[in-house]
């Protein structure tokens, strides 16, 4: 199985390669187990790996694909505008590209507060 930059291409300014690798390898160890002996074990664990993956990093690709078009959607730039004065705002921003904060983490109370009074 493929993981960190090997699963697919990733922005390398987000410097993520290394982080999902770690994430994506224990995924695969908590999903395959002790089913490496029983080859129809192993295949269906290989398959939820595989589905959970595309769960998980399906988003951090298609950020990817966004990045890479150089076209920066208004609502992006309306948020880096309206976060560019908060820098714990922004250094949460910048941990959440980098996978050390969840995105959950970084759309917090502070955040919906900043950008309704924008």
């Amino acid at each position: 199985m493929l993981v960190g930059d090997a699963l697919h291409h990733k922005d390398s300014i987000a410097a993520r390669g290394i982080t999902d690798a770690f994430i994506q390898s224990q995924l695969l160890a908590d999903r395959v187990g002790e089913d490496l002996r029983d080859p129809a074990a192993l295949d269906a664990a290989l398959r939820r790996y595989a589905r959970d993956v595309d769960d998980k990093f399906t988003d951090f690709f298609r950020s990817t694909l966004n990045v890479a078009e150089l076209q920066v959607p208004e609502s992006r730039l309306s948020l880096l505008r309206a976060i560019s004065g908060n820098q714990a705002l922004t250094d949460r921003y910048f941990a959440t590209l980098s996978g050390a904060c969840s995105i959950d983490d970084f759309y917090n109370a502070e955040l919906l507060e900043t950008l309704a009074n924008v």
